[in-house]
């Protein structure tokens, strides 16, 4: 989740004022504040920005770690990775699994969280299922009730949902 108070943090100890930070985005002071006092968040693109200017890791203006109150209430969460790409949240309703174990690129690394949200999965789609080990995310592959990802197939009892986005934790 966005910090704007981060963000104020970080700008006073670089010495900027409001409007020169402002400035230097190209964006309104206005804007800036709202930022700064968690009324909007920024996009991806100008949260790198704002990261860059203010010397920071893009990670550093954004919650860490997320509570499952935190995360019941999460509306979204833009974040980019190494790629330029941005995930953002297309759904109210989630729940979210860790990958502890492996990576399956490009659809998600160890470390990343996935948040599931409801609907009627296809064929190919990113899904987590309840298998015999728990909850397993991988590509749905409907014709033979099975899940694929790096540790090999996996047969489910059901399928939990389709990944709607996830929060990568970059630089891990």
């Amino acid at each position: 989740m966005w910090r704007g108070d981060l963000m104020r943090k970080y700008r006073i100890k670089e010495g900027f004022t409001q409007k020169e930070l402002a400035e230097k985005l190209q964006v309104t002071e206005a804007t800036a504040s709202r930022w700064e006092a968690n009324v909007f968040e920024p996009s991806p693109t100008n949260a790198k920005a704002i990261a860059e200017l203010l010397g920071v890791a893009f990670e550093d203006l954004y919650t860490s770690d997320l509570s499952p109150e935190q995360l019941r209430m999460v509306k979204a969460i833009p974040i980019l990775n190494e790629r330029g790409e941005s995930f953002v949240a297309a759904s109210l309703d989630a729940s979210a699994v860790l990958v502890a174990d492996h990576d399956f690129c490009p659809w998600y690394r160890s470390g990343d969280l996935l948040y599931v949200s409801s609907g009627d999965p296809l064929d190919g789609d990113l899904v987590i299922v309840e298998g015999e080990e728990g909850p397993v995310p991988g590509v749905l592959n409907l014709r033979n009730c099975v899940v694929v990802n790096p540790n090999g197939l996996h047969r489910y009892t059901k399928v939990v949902g389709r990944v709607g986005y996830m929060l990568e934790r970059i630089g891990k």
